[in-house]
């Protein structure tokens, strides 16, 4: 039957070949460095073919590898506050989300990826940014697709998507070695080599890194220091002229102290994460305009959390032990062929499967793992009607286990009214699946003959949908040194699934918590991003987002959970004797986040960077000194989360 659906769905998305010229460029284009400073970059997540992002059919920013290395970021989620639009808030030191349109502790309608490979915890649909094995030395470039996704990776492309893309291990020959240290804790080492023999290359980077978390007020007493340690590898082989396969691993090991002196149910204790990966991808070239792409990937991600409560008076002053432990896996196939269709038609699609499992006795009261199966068809074509009106459109069909069957479609009109200036419309409807837990929760603490039951889902539950529309601009702005990035949106949510009290006679509490599909909600907005170099040495980014939300609210506060306003930019100046300078102001207007959020007033945060040549030192070798939060401190997210100003120091050194 699959062959079937999937002829259906190239059909669906293939129109009639015109005999228009189609002037692209055919095939897959090999990208560089080079490509991504270009006043149009390309890039390869909006539809799985390689587009400028005036051709995509849908918003995309890029993070390339100059904004990467002047920000002086030390982790990911500082480097996505330059996204149009991207939320990017904390819960505690240790855990961070980045989400759009709502304010959510889990951002559980995104989809993350690290070189097309998916990294959302399977359990709580939540990337645990701070365990994943990736050094921000080895990455490329950061693709963020502003919105719905869904024909190019299905339904949990709700609100967007962020793919981390790493650097060729060709592009990394050599050591280096970078050390950084700084106030609160701060502390960071890595080191990585690569080698290249014939048509082999290969990088192997090691890192160690921790701080102390947020301050917090004296009365709450929070805790939530860390120490990762992770290794990460890439093997990069040509067994033919017209083959190419990747091969990567990594493994993490984190120790965290967390909990809050002033609450007897979450004392402070201790937590260790594990997280591991292996992928291949595996490329073969049928002609110049026409390939095959094979890739497997198995992730495992595991918690080790167990403590004891101080004695609580709902157990009649009873110590009560937790259990928090959990493991979760999976396991992701797909194929795919990108091909070229006559003159003025390009394609790609693809069939995959993935498997997902979770094993925790204290989340589901069971000893036994319980999966998710899905499986997916694909396709996406992109058609020069006229030489001036491009066409998208996609679909993708998916049948899961929790979530049933659905059909994502999505289709974009980009029209090139001058070379290089570009308007869209475009259209999409998406779904996010139900989560294990949302779908299987059964969550028990018992002492002696008593129990308190946290969680007990009654299941049923139906996919959460989404359409969106989208108006915008895309390319030259007052010259060809100036790129805008703007557009206007519209998005209708239905069936947004959150907990609600449920009686439950025989609990502590008499009540427990369980999952529904019930709120609604309308979002619209407005977002730009100018992009301007300015001479040979310098740059200056802007982005603006202003997002409302209209709710039901019946089970949580979606429509304050999102901050009306948010403002970044980013100024890099190259200096002429080798100093790179740098100066970025964050603004993130007020908020009530979901779950665990409180309401917090604006967050205003200036950073500063400066890194110079190494005096005397070897070709390459730098000192930094990066000052985070140049303003003074704000709290994030949550009353207790206070994030005071903090300056690092950073060598690195090639060898």
């Amino acid at each position: 039957m699959g062959k079937y659906i999937a002829a259906a769905l190239l059909a669906l998305t293939l129109p009639a070949v015109s005999s228009a010229t189609f002037a692209t460029v055919t095939g897959q284009p090999q990208l560089t460095e080079q490509t991504y400073f270009e006043n149009l970059p390309v890039v390869l997540t909006a539809s799985r073919i390689s587009q400028r992002v005036d051709q995509s059919p849908v918003p995309v920013t890029v993070i390339d590898r100059q904004e990467i290395k002047a920000s002086g970021a030390r982790d990911i989620l500082a480097l996505l506050r330059l996204v149009p639009g991207m939320i990017v808030a904390h819960d505690s030191g240790i855990t961070g989300s980045a989400d759009f349109i709502f304010g959510d502790r889990y951002a559980r309608r995104m989809q993350v990826l690290i070189d097309g490979r998916s990294v959302y915890t399977p359990i709580f649909g939540q990337v645990d940014w701070s365990t994943l094995p990736v050094a921000i030395e080895d990455i490329e470039r950061i693709e963020v697709v502003r919105g719905p996704d869904p024909s190019a990776y299905g339904a949990n492309s709700f609100l967007g998507v962020i793919n981390i893309i790493t650097r060729k291990p060709q592009d990394e020959q050599g050591g280096t070695a970078h050390l950084q240290i700084g106030n609160d804790g701060i502390n960071r080492f890595m080191g990585r080599y690569g080698g290249e023999t014939g048509s082999t290359a290969w990088r192997l980077t090691a890192v160690t890194w921790g701080d102390h978390g947020f301050a917090t007020p004296p009365a709450i007493g929070q805790v939530d220091t860390q120490q990762t340690t992770f290794i990460n590898g890439s093997l990069s082989l040509m067994p033919g002229t017209d083959n190419r396969m990747n091969l990567q691993f990594g493994d993490s090991a984190g120790h965290r102290t967390i909990g809050e002196l002033d609450r007897n149910t979450y004392p402070p204790h201790n937590l260790d994460t594990g997280d591991n990966f292996q992928q291949i991808r595996w490329q073969f070239g049928l002609d110049p305009n026409n390939n095959l792409t094979f890739s497997f990937s198995h992730d495992l991600y595991d918690i080790t959390e167990r403590l004891t409560t101080q004695p609580v008076s709902f157990a009649g002053g009873a110590v009560v032990p937790l259990n928090y432990d959990l493991r979760g896996q999976r396991y992701d196939t797909e194929l795919q062929q990108t091909m070229q269709l006559g003159n003025n038609v390009r394609a790609v699609w693809g069939v995959g499967t993935r498997l997902d499992s979770v094993l925790s006795a204290s989340y589901f009261s069971s000893n036994q793992p319980i999966y998710d199966r899905e499986y997916r068809v694909f396709s996406h074509a992109e058609w020069q009607i006229t030489p001036k009106l491009l066409g998208n459109l996609g679909a993708m069909w998916e049948h899961a286990d929790i979530g049933g069957t659905a059909l994502s479609p999505n289709a974009a009109l980009n029209y090139s009214f001058q070379p290089e200036r570009t308007l869209r419309l475009g259209v999409s409807s998406a779904t996010r699946n139900p989560l294990i837990l949302e779908q299987h929760a059964n969550q028990r603490f018992t002492t002696g003959s008593l129990f308190y039951q946290s969680f007990f889902s009654t299941g049923g539950l139906e996919p959460e949908r989404i359409t969106s529309y989208d108006f915008g601009y895309v390319g030259e702005a007052w010259g060809p040194d100036v790129r805008l990035d703007a557009r206007v949106f519209q998005d209708y949510i239905h069936g947004l699934i959150f907990t609600f009290d449920l009686p439950y006679q025989d609990s502590f509490k008499n009540h427990t918590y369980d999952f529904r599909n019930k709120d609604r909600a309308t979002a619209h907005g407005e977002e730009v991003q100018v992009d301007w170099h300015y001479g040979t040495s310098s740059r200056f980014i802007v982005n603006y987002a202003h997002v409302n939300i209209s709710s039901t609210n019946i089970d949580d506060r979606y429509s304050s959970s999102t901050p009306h306003n948010i403002f970044s930019m980013l100024l890099i100046r190259d200096f002429s004797s080798g100093v790179t300078a740098s100066v970025g102001y964050y603004f993130l207007g007020s908020m009530d986040g979901l779950d665990t959020g409180e309401p917090v007033g604006p967050q205003r945060r200036l950073d500063l960077h400066i890194a110079t040549p190494l005096p005397g030192g070897p070709r390459g070798a730098t000192v930094g000194l990066t000052i985070q939060s140049a303003l003074g401190s704000y709290i994030d997210f949550r009353q207790a989360n206070i994030f005071e100003p903090r300056i690092y120091a950073d060598l690195t050194v090639p060898f």
